[in-house]
């Protein structure tokens, strides 16, 4: 087994799974159950499928449903606001987007610094938060040891080296802070139930699963 072949979570081998849009499929492994779309996207690629994606001026849903996306960010901020240590009151959020968990963060006075791979995935974001471009996290130039929590919220599936970015992660954690990952789930019930048609394999945007 090549290592071009091994799942990059455990080591254990990939097999061919189901046939995807854009030519591609998804390779799962058959130890850990990681998932890789295969062949990988250009960068070329990706520029193309990410223009366009982010909505118009930071709004992507009908009035109602954006309402109660916002509310959610609210909440969602609260419980972080609530795991961050005394001594280090700031968040990075990789992969922010238009940037409503840092939003309503910044509202209660946190420090706040998204990263993102263009300025125009960033429209909308709150103008108190700090926006890093950069292709990756590793790029971002980011002082060691100077968060109090580090967000990935559906944006390590996004990356073409997620565990390069949890390493940098690390790296920017002050002593006591916390990591958070959210990531769609390969293995759960919605996703067995839809198959390839699954929303959350979004080809060719999604790498990892």
């Amino acid at each position: 087994m090549s290592a071009a072949d091994a799942c990059l979570a455990c080591g254990g081998a990939l097999g061919r799974g189901p046939a995807l849009e854009y030519g591609r499929a998804l390779a799962v492994c058959g130890q850990c159950g990681h998932g890789v779309l295969t062949p990988p996207p250009s960068d070329a690629e990706l520029d193309a499928a990410y223009r366009g994606a982010y909505g118009n001026e930071g709004s992507k849903f009908r009035p109602l449903i954006e309402r109660a996306v916002r509310l959610a960010a609210r909440r969602e901020a609260g419980e972080l606001a609530a795991l961050l240590p005394a001594a280090n009151r700031s968040v990075l959020d990789v992969g922010c987007g238009r940037g409503l968990l840092l939003g309503a963060l910044a509202e209660a006075g946190i420090s706040c610094v998204g990263v993102e791979r263009s300025r125009d995935a960033a429209l909308g974001l709150d103008p108190r938060v700090q926006l890093v471009v950069a292709p990756s996290l590793e790029d971002a130039a980011l002082l060691p040891a100077s968060f109090g929590a580090i967000t990935f919220r559906h944006s390590l599936e996004h990356l073409r080296s997620p565990l390069a970015a949890l390493r940098a992660a690390h790296a920017l954690l002050a002593p006591g802070g916390a990591l958070i990952v959210e990531v769609p789930n390969l293995a759960s019930m919605q996703a067995r139930a839809l198959g390839r048609h699954w929303f959350h394999l979004d080809p060719p945007r999604h790498l990892h699963h």
